[in-house]
C-alpha cells in the first residue's frame, strides 16, 4: 500500500486522465448502448435484433486492434488515443443528427468501434501499467474505477436525458463530455511534460512477429479466456435495460439497475485489484467467472422476483470490474510493457471477435 500511494502521488495527474478517458470513451459504449435500443425501435421500427447489429462492427475494431497495440508499441500512446477521442466526438455528433437509415447507424458504429479503439484498456491499461509498476493490479483497478462510476451514473443520466428530450440529445452529450472532459485531461496530463513516464515505449526493443506471438500457447490461451468470459457479459449488459424491463421491472428502475451495475463493476474491480497484487491472478479470474455464471443463472430465473435480478446483476457487474483488469495485469506481468499493446491488442481482436457474433445474437434470441 505504502508503494501505491508513493506512485500515485507522483503520478496521479496520470491516473485521473486514465479514469476520466476510460469512463467516457469507447469502453463504456456496451453500458451505455441499452438506453438507446428502444427509443430507436419507437423512432424508426427497427427491432432489437436489426439495432444490436450496429455492434457487429467490433468484427472491424478486432481485425484493427493487433495493428494499434503494435503502433502504440512502436510509436507510442498519445498521438492514437487523442485521434480516437477526436473521431468518436465525430461520429457521436453525426449519430445525434442521423435520419431514418440504418446503415448510416452502422457506419457510425464502425467509426465509433474503429476509431475510438486507443481510448479503451490497449491505451490507458498500458499507460497505467508503465506508470505504476510497483502497484500495478491496484493501480489497474483504479484506473478502471472511472468506467464503474460512468456506468453507475451515464445510464440514468441519459435516461432522463432522452425521455425529456430525444435520443439525439443523449449522443449529444456523449460527444460533450468526451470533447470537454476526456480530451483536455489526456491532452494535458498522458505522456506529457508533466508526466515522469513521458515515453511509455520500450526503445530499442526488437518486436516479435505476428507469428512469434500466435505461436505462443500462453499468448493463445490468455487472448480466449479473456473472450470466453468477457463476451457473454458485454453481451447481457449491451441488451440489459431491455432485458430487465422483460422480467417485469419498470422502466426507470431497470434504467436504474444498469446504473446498479456500475456499482458493482467498481467493487469488482477495486476488491479485484487488490488481490492482484497479492495473489495468483488465474485463481482470482476464476472466482470471478463463477460468480458472474451464477449472476447469469439467477436473471434467467428471475422472473418476477426483483431480489433475484438485482442479486444477478451485482453478481454480473463485479465480474465485468474483474475482467480487464485481470487481462491486462497478466499481460503487464508475464509479456512485458515493451510487447503489451501487441498481445494486448491480439486478446482485443479475440473479445472483439466474439462480440461481433455475441452482441447481435442475444439480440436476434429475443427477435
Amino acid at each position: 500500500m505504502k508503494a501505491a500511494a508513493v506512485e500515485w502521488r507522483e503520478n496521479w495527474r496520470t491516473g485521473i486522465a486514465s479514469m476520466v478517458g476510460m469512463g467516457l470513451c469507447l469502453s463504456v459504449l456496451p453500458v451505455i448502448f441499452s438506453v438507446f435500443i428502444q427509443p430507436l425501435e419507437e423512432a424508426y421500427g427497427w427491432s432489437r435484433g436489426e439495432i444490436s447489429t450496429a455492434k457487429s462492427a467490433a468484427l472491424l475494431s478486432a481485425i484493427a486492434s493487433p495493428f494499434i497495440g503494435r503502433l502504440i508499441d512502436k510509436i507510442g500512446v498519445r498521438p492514437f488515443m487523442l485521434g480516437g477521442m477526436a473521431l468518436m466526438v465525430f461520429f457521436y455528433v453525426l449519430l445525434s443528427s442521423m435520419p431514418g437509415y440504418l446503415w448510416m447507424l452502422y457506419g457510425c458504429f464502425i467509426g465509433l468501434q474503429v476509431g475510438g479503439l486507443a481510448t479503451t484498456g490497449l491505451g490507458f491499461s498500458r499507460v497505467i501499467s508503465a506508470t505504476f509498476p510497483k502497484s500495478r493490479g491496484l493501480s489497474l483497478a483504479i484506473g478502471r474505477s472511472g468506467l464503474a462510476l460512468s456506468s453507475i451514473i451515464l445510464p440514468p443520466l441519459l435516461y432522463a436525458i432522452i425521455a425529456a428530450y430525444s435520443w439525439r440529445a443523449g449522443f449529444l452529450t456523449m460527444a460533450v463530455l468526451i470533447l470537454f472532459l476526456a480530451m483536455p485531461s489526456a491532452w494535458f496530463w498522458i505522456e506529457n511534460k508533466g508526466s515522469r513516464h513521458q515515453h511509455m515505449k520500450v526503445p530499442n526493443v526488437t518486436q516479435p512477429t505476428w507469428l512469434q506471438l500466435l505461436s505462443n500457447w500462453k499468448v493463445f490461451v490468455v487472448a480466449l479466456a479473456a473472450a470466453l468470459a468477457y463476451v457473454p457479459i458485454l453481451a447481457i449488459i449491451s441488451q440489459l435495460k431491455p432485458l430487465l424491463m422483460d422480467k417485469e421491472v419498470a422502466a426507470g428502475a431497470a434504467a436504474g439497475l444498469v446504473g446498479l451495475i456500475g456499482l458493482a463493476t467498481f467493487v469488482g474491480a477495486i476488491v479485484t485489484g487488490i488481490l492482484l497484487d497479492r495473489y495468483w491472478a488465474p485463481l482470482i479470474a476464476l472466482i470471478m467467472m463463477i460468480l458472474a455464471a451464477i449472476g447469469v443463472g439467477l436473471l434467467l430465473i428471475g422472473q418476477g422476483d426483483h431480489r433475484l435480478v438485482v442479486i444477478g446483476v451485482l453478481l454480473v457487474g463485479l465480474a465485468q470490474g474483474a475482467e480487464l483488469d485481470i487481462v491486462a495485469f497478466v499481460v503487464a506481468r508475464y509479456f512485458g510493457i515493451a510487447v503489451f499493446g501487441s498481445v494486448f491488442g491480439l486478446t482485443v481482436f479475440f473479445i472483439s471477435l466474439g462480440t461481433a457474433f455475441g452482441f447481435p445474437a442475444i439480440g436476434y434470441s429475443y427477435d
